[in-house]
């Protein structure tokens, strides 16, 4: 319902002019209750833009962090270590013959210095959908090079494989490569 203000209420003593009937032009007065809920309405949809803003960028909400590049890499190559040596490839890789063995971890590690970094993007330029980066299903790909064999006629150089990684740090078998 439109209401009418006297002369000497609002707007520096002038308020909106009134036609006949009670109908008033400029300012449109809602009642209270459409008021909070358009506000309640807005907090909503603000709250929701921030929260899938925040995740699209990476940002761990429940931890009210982001994870390092380091902890990103970590993740990842505790991922993928216990799976180690690959399976023997047919079609798209020659076969292993004989991987190395690596001892843990930690000698993984020691024997490819700069061997894993953050990525965006995997094999042939694969990225995650906008739904899973809107979800915080993905942070980043761990990037992990290798040496796969030595001393072997024909091996490959290296391996390469990309782990994707959660906003919280959780492997992603969303996307594993």
């Amino acid at each position: 319902m439109l209401r009418s203000h006297h002369a000497g209420g609002h707007l520096g003593g002038q308020g909106p002019r009134c036609l006949a009937g009670g109908l008033c032009e400029g300012i449109v007065l809602m009642n209270r209750d459409v008021r909070i809920a358009v506000a309640g309405a807005a907090a909503i949809v603000v709250a929701l833009g921030t929260y899938l803003t925040l995740n699209y960028v990476g940002y761990c909400v429940p931890e009210g962090r982001f994870l390092s590049r380091q902890e990103l890499i970590d993740i990842g190559l505790r991922d993928y270590f216990p799976s180690y040596p690959p399976l023997n490839y047919t079609g798209f890789q020659a076969q292993v013959k004989q991987p190395i063995a690596y001892a843990s971890l930690d000698d993984f590690v020691a024997r490819n210095p700069d061997c894993c970094s953050v990525t965006s993007t995997a094999r042939k330029g694969m990225t995650p959908t906008l739904f899973h980066r809107l979800l915080g299903h993905f942070a980043g790909f761990a990037k992990i090079e290798y040496k796969l064999e030595e001393g072997v006629p024909g091996a490959p150089d290296e391996d390469v494989v990309w782990i994707a990684v959660t906003n919280c740090g959780h492997p992603w078998n969303g996307i594993k490569l």
